[in-house]
Protein backbone atom coordinates (compact mmCIF):
# COMPACT_ATOMS: atom_id res chain seq x y z
CA UNK A 1 0.00 0.00 0.00
CA UNK A 2 1.88 3.57 -1.28
CA UNK A 3 1.58 6.08 1.36
CA UNK A 4 2.37 9.45 0.95
CA UNK A 5 1.71 13.19 3.32
CA UNK A 6 -0.34 15.64 1.60
CA UNK A 7 -0.09 18.64 3.00
CA UNK A 8 -3.29 20.89 2.32
CA UNK A 9 -3.74 24.31 4.14
CA UNK A 10 -0.27 23.31 6.31
CA UNK A 11 -1.52 20.52 8.26
CA UNK A 12 -0.39 17.03 7.53
CA UNK A 13 -2.22 13.96 6.73
CA UNK A 14 -1.43 10.66 6.00
CA UNK A 15 -2.78 9.43 2.39
CA UNK A 16 -2.67 5.89 0.74
CA UNK A 17 -3.10 5.56 -3.32
CA UNK A 18 -6.51 4.06 -2.84
CA UNK A 19 -7.91 7.02 -0.94
CA UNK A 20 -6.34 9.90 -3.14
CA UNK A 21 -9.35 12.30 -3.97
CA UNK A 22 -10.87 11.68 -7.32
CA UNK A 23 -8.92 14.08 -9.52
CA UNK A 24 -5.74 15.52 -8.51
CA UNK A 25 -2.64 17.29 -10.00
CA UNK A 26 1.15 16.15 -10.92
CA UNK A 27 2.73 16.97 -7.50
CA UNK A 28 0.30 14.51 -5.74
CA UNK A 29 0.71 11.79 -8.16
CA UNK A 30 4.47 11.78 -7.77
CA UNK A 31 4.69 12.27 -4.38
CA UNK A 32 2.09 8.80 -3.62
CA UNK A 33 4.72 6.64 -6.50
CA UNK A 34 7.99 8.71 -5.03
CA UNK A 35 8.42 9.92 -8.55
CA UNK A 36 9.50 13.38 -9.93
CA UNK A 37 7.31 15.86 -11.70
CA UNK A 38 9.93 16.06 -14.57
CA UNK A 39 9.11 11.61 -14.84
CA UNK A 40 5.15 12.60 -14.74
CA UNK A 41 5.90 15.06 -17.82
CA UNK A 42 8.39 13.01 -19.92
CA UNK A 43 5.60 9.95 -19.56
CA UNK A 44 2.50 12.28 -20.62
CA UNK A 45 5.28 13.64 -23.62
CA UNK A 46 5.55 9.75 -24.53
CA UNK A 47 2.26 8.70 -23.49
CA UNK A 48 3.29 5.73 -20.90
CA UNK A 49 2.56 7.18 -18.15
CA UNK A 50 -1.32 7.38 -16.80
CA UNK A 51 -3.89 8.97 -18.93
CA UNK A 52 -4.83 12.82 -17.38
CA UNK A 53 -6.62 15.35 -18.20
CA UNK A 54 -6.67 19.30 -18.82
CA UNK A 55 -8.47 21.32 -16.68
CA UNK A 56 -8.35 25.19 -17.82
CA UNK A 57 -4.62 23.99 -18.87
CA UNK A 58 -3.51 22.13 -15.49
CA UNK A 59 -2.91 18.69 -16.17
CA UNK A 60 -4.91 16.56 -13.81
CA UNK A 61 -5.04 12.53 -13.06
CA UNK A 62 -8.12 10.79 -11.82
CA UNK A 63 -7.64 7.73 -9.26
CA UNK A 64 -9.46 5.28 -11.33
CA UNK A 65 -6.76 6.19 -14.16
CA UNK A 66 -4.08 5.92 -12.32
CA UNK A 67 -5.19 2.64 -10.33
CA UNK A 68 -5.67 1.23 -13.84
CA UNK A 69 -2.48 2.67 -15.05
CA UNK A 70 -1.10 0.43 -12.17
CA UNK A 71 -2.47 -2.63 -12.18
CA UNK A 72 -1.60 -2.62 -16.44
CA UNK A 73 2.04 -2.37 -15.15
CA UNK A 74 1.98 -5.85 -13.07
CA UNK A 75 4.76 -8.62 -13.95
CA UNK A 76 5.32 -11.42 -12.94
CA UNK A 77 9.06 -11.09 -13.78
CA UNK A 78 11.62 -8.98 -15.53
CA UNK A 79 11.46 -10.75 -18.51
CA UNK A 80 7.41 -9.76 -18.86
CA UNK A 81 7.00 -7.88 -22.24
CA UNK A 82 4.55 -4.50 -21.20
CA UNK A 83 1.07 -4.26 -23.60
Amino acid sequence: MEKFMNNPNDQKQEVTIETLPPLFDTKTLTTALGLTPAWAEHARWKGTGPNFIRVGGAVRYRRDDVLQWLEKGTRSSTFSISK
